[in-house]
């Protein structure tokens, strides 16, 4: 390497003039395989320039101008040597300012420019003395006027609402409350002012009375809800909001920041009040209440997925709630909603769960949800389950799963592929809880399935050839490593309900290990749909055929006075569907 070159040090004086010191010094020949001789060349040009005596006065006026806080000449695009040599850069600022850079072999081809000169006068001995003046610079950056730039984001979610939209929605709201006396409006009579002002489901009228009504106000026997109070709470909360935002601030009470599974009673006791698709449940409160539990833990299986028991703007904004509600909204078929709000998919897990709770406690424990499915799942993982590391339950009594823990459970149990059920099952799998599915805790979970299967005479695979068929099967980042961002990938999402089902489902687990390709290939043709509406689909259709077998049977038996024997049954029978 060759040595490094002794700093530069200019002396400035009196009239501006400068000289450097020390004058450079011959330098030690650089190696032949380290420095071209073009590179040394160019070294010898530049400090033989350094040392001039023009040199030391422009290095003068540079600083003179960097004292006096002007702007320095930028360097023009081209000239000699590389642009990122400093050879190039300081030719060029020299030329700029007018320097003869190669005296007797260049001219510049603009007009040169007088040197700045320092405050209290110009600088003397400069060699650029007696050249014409520069002509008019343009103006900095920084002194030119900023260019307007339009607001892109809007802290409530959307911008600001054009003000002939927000004239036409005061009037619409002063032409509705009108009708009302006293400017007071019931339940009824919100419902167009739901969905023609705030932009909400005409449903949302019961939470809009709950949030703003007043008792008896303005002699009035029901709650009524005043024009000031409605436009206060428009002006504040649905004005500039996005549609999420706008659920989300009719759906939180006064004042707080998450919205919790009580705030949906009072819209879900309005849907079943208003919507022709529910009339046959209005004679029937306590499936009314099933109901109602069932939509909003299926919300919040969806929406919440850090199991906290309440939701934000965000989590309303980006998901299908909004189109389901809309769905919901606009027709009359509750079943075309399959997301949240299906009639079938209620009557299907609350019949599931009606078969495993016998004493129809609303609770069940652990020897009632072994019998899930037709005794699929291993007790281990039952076990597993009932620690409550998967999912906290929210059960009040102890050791026992409530209703609404086993909507989360079964929505988890017949559809494998959503991000919610990879979560509950992985948490199930990782024992320990460090993040990463292992061969040990993999082998836990599998010898029970291999000791039912001996119990059965299936034939069984073995732990070994199970390992490497999952891990060909997920394709884990680390061979027989399996971490919850395998098991998302979208090549290894299809995949995640085997890898589970072999862990604990024994029955789902022997018929993917004996599926008929015909079947699969048939499946595939048929529409698009998840595995819970394809479960779900099935189960009402089974379910419904077998209470209509049941009714048939009744009536034959009543009309005929007994069973097909001619004995009457007497204490026996199927139990009572809860429909």
């Amino acid at each position: 390497m060759a040595a490094k070159q002794p700093a530069l040090s200019v002396d400035v004086g009196e009239g501006g003039a400068a000289a450097p010191r020390p004058h450079p010094q011959p330098q030690p020949e650089p190696e032949p395989d380290e420095h071209s001789s073009s590179k040394r060349k160019l070294d010898e040009l530049f400090f033989q320039w350094l040392g001039q005596e023009e040199t030391g006065v422009l290095i003068a006026a540079i600083v003179a101008d960097i004292r006096s806080g002007k702007p320095l000449p930028l360097p023009s695009r081209g000239g000699a040597g590389s642009p990122l040599s400093p050879v190039s850069k300081l030719l060029s600022a020299h030329r700029d300012i007018g320097g003869d850079w190669s005296p007797g072999r260049h001219q510049p081809t603009t007009p040169p420019r007088s040197p700045k000169s320092p405050p209290g006068g110009a600088a003397r001995g400069s060699a650029t003395d007696g050249l014409p003046p520069a002509s008019p610079r343009a103006a900095p950056a920084s002194a030119r006027p900023a260019a307007v730039i339009p607001q892109f984001y809007f802290p409530p979610g959307v911008a600001a609402l054009p003000a002939a939209e927000e004239q036409r929605l005061r009037a619409l709201a002063d032409e509705l409350f009108a009708a009302g006396a006293d400017d007071r409006l019931g339940v009824d009579q919100l419902r167009d002012v739901a969905a023609r002002v705030a932009g909400l489901p005409r449903f949302f009228a019961g939470k809009l009375i709950e949030r703003l009504g007043q008792p008896g106000a303005g002699g009035a026997p029901e709650p009524t809800v005043a024009k000031a109070d409605f436009v206060r709470f428009w002006e504040t909360e649905l004005k500039d909001a996005s549609a999420g935002g706008r659920v989300f601030a009719a759906l939180k009470r006064a004042g707080a920041a998450h919205v919790v599974p009580g705030d949906w009673h009072g819209v879900m006791q309005e849907l079943l009040e208003t919507h022709a698709g529910l009339d046959f449940l209005r004679d029937t409160t306590e499936f009314q209440a099933r109901y109602v539990e069932t939509v909003i833990a299926r919300i919040f299986y969806t929406l919440d997925r850090r199991n906290l028991g309440r939701l934000g703007p965000r989590e309303i904004e980006r998901s299908e709630l909004l189109a389901a509600l809309k769905l919901v909204d606009t027709d009359d078929d509750i079943n075309k909603e399959t997301q949240f709000f299906s009639y079938e998919h209620f009557y299907v897990l609350y019949c599931k769960f009606w078969e495993l709770d016998t004493d129809h406690d609303l609770e069940i424990n652990r020897d009632e949800l072994l019998r899930y499915g037709n005794h699929a799942l291993t007790r281990r993982m039952v076990d597993r389950i009932f620690t409550q590391e998967p999912h906290k339950f929210q059960c009040a009594t102890p050791n026992r799963m409530g209703y609404t823990d086993f909507v989360h459970f079964c929505l988890s149990e017949e559809d494998k592929t959503t991000d919610t059920s990879i979560e509950f099952w992985f948490r199930c799998c990782n024992l320990d809880n460090d993040g990463v599915i292992t061969v040990f805790e993999m082998e836990h979970f599998y010898r029970e399935q291999l000791y039912r299967m001996h119990c059965l005479n299936v034939e069984a695979v073995s732990i070994a050839d199970l390992l490497c068929q999952l891990n060909d099967m997920m394709h884990p980042a680390r061979d027989r490593h399996f971490t919850l961002a395998d098991f998302k990938k979208m090549a290894s999402r299809p995949m995640a309900s085997h890898f589970f089902n072999a862990l604990c489902n024994l029955n789902k687990f022997v018929a993917h290990e004996t599926r008929d390709p015909h079947s699969i290939r048939l499946q595939r043709q048929a529409p698009p749909m998840s595995d819970w509406e394809r479960f779900a689909q099935l189960e009402y259709v089974r379910m419904a055929n077998e209470e209509e077998a049941e009714a048939q049977a009744l009536e034959a038996e009543d009309f005929g006075g007994g069973d097909a024997g001619g004995h009457a049954n007497i204490g026996g029978g199927a139990a009572e569907a809860p429909f």
